[in-house]
């Protein structure tokens, strides 16, 4: 599922911004409570590894991956 449910805009340099956090904290726990077979949860770039990983993030995806390699969790890009 994606980080925001909207998309959220250009930034001024031409970029995406970022996805709105309120999306994620109203919405997130309250969709994962009815998804009752999940076996592997990918998190797809940095703002969903930021909010899934927290503090346990990594500086790099590579040290990500490799921390969380033991569990159900699978970080890309």
């Amino acid at each position: 599922m994606p980080m925001g449910f909207c998309y959220p805009g250009m930034l001024a340099s031409g970029g995406d911004a970022p996805p709105r956090a309120e999306h994620a904290l109203l919405w997130h726990e309250r969709l994962r409570a009815h998804l009752l077979n999940v076996a592997l949860t990918m998190l797809a770039g940095m703002y969903a590894q930021a909010y899934y990983l927290g503090k346990t993030r990594k500086q790099t995806l590579t040290t990500s991956q490799s921390s969380t390699a033991a569990t159900s969790i699978l970080t890309v890009g």
